[in-house]
């Protein structure tokens, strides 16, 4: 039985009656509670009491001015239905408010949060596929470099953002480093460069590298520092949490070079020591950075 959910219960017109012979008293003991006392009706000496005639508290009825020897009668008009367990499948959506089942009546495993959803299995996860994980930002003021720290073994690759770099120096490179827990390395032989570069005038087409440096060039740049000039750029790191194999780093950039002329260059790069990266810097031949920001975050391949 599920109750009176989805079915409308057939009244059979019986009720429960008690009976009692008074002797004299004013209370009588019923077999239920009724609830309220207009749920049930009285006789005494086969005359219907006026509910105003009685009161009820519990199972206790009382009614006073019945001679010994007389009826009462109590019908039930109302009886209180218990409702058992529903059985399975009986509450549909229509029957539920909105927002009536929240996280709190979850028994789901993990935390709930707005990068994660509820898998099959019940339990919170981050989505899967290669989501992206912010590590870190940092915005420039007039800054000699910025660095992010926390790369580490969670994630392989790395994906990192240079937006809107202006910088204080006419013609400055932009450079690339990277290091552990001792700091940036800066070894007059730490890094391998090879970059290409071609202009919008068709006045150049470039092709350069270096196999023992103390930093990545970013590109083959001068970044001009008038109005409406400066650097944009993205680049990869491979290979950072892996202590058995050199840092590999590939990336391309777009700038706007001193002159006014648009260079387009790409770019890549070796840690020519094999050792596990937590840290990437990125800095400039000469001055500071007025402005801009720079991103990274870690890439996960599963």
């Amino acid at each position: 039985m599920a109750g009176y959910l989805g079915n409308t219960q057939k009244i059979s017109g019986r009720y429960t009656v008690d009976e009692f012979t008074s002797s004299g008293g004013t209370t009588y003991t019923l077999g239920s509670a009724p609830g309220d006392k207009n749920n049930i009706q009285v006789s005494a000496g086969g005359l219907v009491q006026y509910p105003s005639a009685y009161s009820v508290s519990g199972t206790t009825l009382t009614l006073s001015g019945v001679p010994s020897g007389q009826k009462v009668v109590v019908r039930h008009m109302g009886d209180t239905i218990p409702f058992p367990l529903l059985d399975d499948n009986v509450v549909t959506n229509a029957k539920l408010a909105d927002d009536a089942v929240g996280l709190a009546e979850l028994s789901a495993t993990g935390t709930a949060s707005s990068s994660n959803f509820l898998r099959g299995d019940n339990s919170w996860q981050a989505a899967g596929g290669g989501a992206w994980t912010l590590i870190g930002s940092s915005v420039a003021s007039n800054s000699a470099s910025l660095t992010i720290t926390g790369l580490t073994s969670t994630y392989s690759t790395y994906a990192c953002m240079l937006d809107s770099i202006v910088v204080a120096s006419d013609g400055a490179n932009v450079y690339i480093r990277v290091g552990d827990a001792s700091g940036i390395d800066s070894g007059a032989s730490d890094y391998a460069w090879v970059d290409r570069a071609s202009r919008d005038d068709n006045t150049a087409a470039n092709f350069n590298g270096s196999a023992s440096t103390p930093k990545i060039r970013a590109g083959d740049i001068n970044t001009g520092n008038a109005a409406g000039e400066g650097y944009g750029g993205q680049f990869f790191i491979y290979n950072a949490a892996n202590a058995s194999l050199q840092t590999f780093i590939s990336g391309e950039a777009v700038i706007i070079e001193t002159g006014g002329n648009m260079e387009y260059a790409s770019f890549a790069a070796r840690r020519k020591a094999a050792f596990a990266v937590d840290r990437v810097q990125i800095s400039l031949s000469s001055g500071n950075i007025t402005s801009g920001r720079f991103t990274v975050w870690g890439i996960k391949h599963t």
